[in-house]
């Protein structure tokens, strides 16, 4: 690994596939790329980890940055929402920078204590992202 990239965790959306009696984690590979054309190695954080696991992987790789992305709403997926929370709290505990996309800043806002209200004709917009992670 080239020693100038930087670490960043990224949380996935939870997809139900009803038909195939499936439930994925899924992560939109343009974000990956804007991670790696920022200089950085995304890891996945899979929805299954739960806190005896999801710490040991955090710690395992020392994450210099985490993005909360986008999808699903807050209460669809326990699992999502557990996954999310635990990480906040660890990055919050180790002084790690975080980005919240979409789902993830509703995340950020109602692990902080405030209160969501609907926002209408903003599911299925696109929206640019510009800027340094650093």
């Amino acid at each position: 690994m080239n020693q100038a990239m930087f670490k960043v965790v990224i949380t996935q959306r939870v997809d139900s596939l009803e038909s195939r009696h499936e439930t994925r984690d899924a992560l939109d590979q343009h974000l990956c790329e804007w991670v790696l054309a920022s200089g950085g190695l995304p890891f996945p954080v899979p929805n299954v980890l739960d806190e005896a696991s999801l710490l040991p992987y955090l710690h395992q790789i020392n994450p210099d940055a985490v993005i909360l992305s986008g999808g699903n709403d807050i209460g669809d997926f326990q699992c999502r929402d557990n996954t999310e929370t635990r990480i906040l709290n660890w990055a919050y505990s180790h002084k790690v920078p975080t980005l919240g996309i979409c789902h993830g800043m509703q995340m950020l806002v109602t692990w902080s204590g405030g209160t969501l209200n609907e926002v209408t004709d903003h599911v299925g917009q696109r929206h640019d992202i510009y800027g340094d992670i650093f």
